[in-house]
């Protein structure tokens, strides 16, 4: 291998470096410029430093980072859903949030992920806020909440903001194509020649001037990114750095409330939106005792109310599944079929079947 196809490798696997993220386990990432094109998870099987790994989209793009409700309000406790899908019911005596940079410390021995710090700290001052309230005003509180992070407009607003790192995202990809597509073929053809040096002293000029832009849209948006003078240093100096500038600002960007992944409505397309709404449903409105229950849970009447909001059908969100005979049953959670009615899903936790005579909603 010559020291130009080394040095290339070298820049392939730092940038693939700046590529893989950690972030919360339940975290998803709406990419897009005006509209959502795609949504990018993380590997939630692998656990590191309370997160996991996500490998954002090679190519430089505006991201806004959502998450369904992780914490939701009852009256006498608060539930956490667990990175594995199960949930735990937490005593509001116990509960005493602390914010530290990206961790919300519930009690002694719960703590949860968010993306940033801003969202650690706002949801430490939201769940003390419930805390203090009576009982019967805690779950009215979630509801609340829950309409904001299912709020159109504002998932418009946030996905408009970071459209704005437009400029960074263009640099960055030129950036990118300039030192693949550019620079490595002009070094095989024409080596160690005046005219390689032309194109190789542009790199720089491109540097210095993400890194400028850099600067300039922190400072017009007076974003707090620590450390942002040797952020800008390194983005001036090294390629791989320079390239992925957005993401630093797109994690900076202020947002009023942490969006749930269904506020993006019909994007990036209705099927997939359909399919992820089915999902979430099922989760929060399918659980043990889900029959007899007097009340639903809170996030699945917060799910209910903004699908009646959005003129979404229950047909849409909550279909049965073809049969097959002799099936006569199924779990409305995971749509396992049965040939008995009076079974449990045990994969479910013990979720009580639907049957095809009567399926109440």
């Amino acid at each position: 291998m010559t020291d130009g196809q080394t040095l290339l490798a070298v820049f392939a696997a730092f940038y693939l470096m700046e590529c893989l993220w950690i972030v919360p386990a339940q975290a998803w990432l709406a990419v897009g410029r005006d509209r959502v094109s795609r949504f990018v998870r993380p590997w939630d099987r692998f656990h590191i430093a309370g997160g996991s790994p996500v490998l954002l989209h090679p190519v430089p793009s505006p991201q806004v980072p959502a998450m369904p409700w992780l914490l939701i309000a009852e009256a006498s406790h608060l539930v956490l859903h667990r990175d594995d899908g199960t949930r735990e019911i937490l005593d509001w005596a116990q509960i005493e949030p602390q914010a530290s940079e990206k961790t919300l410390r519930l009690d002694a021995s719960h703590t949860l992920r968010l993306p940033n710090a801003a969202d650690a700290t706002a949801w430490a001052a939201l769940v003390t806020a419930w805390k203090a309230l009576r009982p019967e005003q805690r779950r009215a509180a979630f509801l609340k909440h829950a309409r904001q992070t299912l709020s159109l407009t504002e998932a418009a607003a946030q996905s408009a903001a970071a459209g704005k790192t437009g400029t960074l995202a263009l640099l960055g990809t030129i950036i990118l194509w300039w030192c693949f597509v550019v620079i490595a073929p002009a070094y095989r053809v024409l080596g160690d020649s005046t005219r390689f040096f032309y194109a190789l002293g542009v790199l720089p000029v491109l540097t210095f001037t993400q890194a400028f832009l850099f600067l300039r849209f922190i400072k017009t948006h007076r974003l707090a990114v620590s450390h942002r003078f040797w952020r800008a240093l390194g983005i001036a100096l090294l390629p791989h750095l320079s390239a992925r500038a957005i993401d630093l600002v797109c994690d900076a960007l202020p947002r009023r409330v942490l969006l749930h992944p269904l506020a993006w409505a019909e994007q990036p397309s209705k099927a997939a939106w359909l399919e992820n709404a089915r999902t979430y449903w099922r989760r929060a409105k399918y659980r043990p005792g889900w029959k007899t229950a007097t009340e639903p849970p809170a996030d699945a009447q917060a799910l209910e109310s903004f699908f009646k909001a959005e003129n979404i059908t229950i047909e849409d969100y909550d279909p049965a599944p073809a049969l097959q005979a002799p099936a006569i049953a199924w779990c409305p959670c995971c749509h396992a079929s049965f040939l008995k009615a009076d079974l449990l899903c045990q994969d479910c936790g013990g979720v009580e079947l639907k049957t095809v005579e009567a399926t109440p909603s």
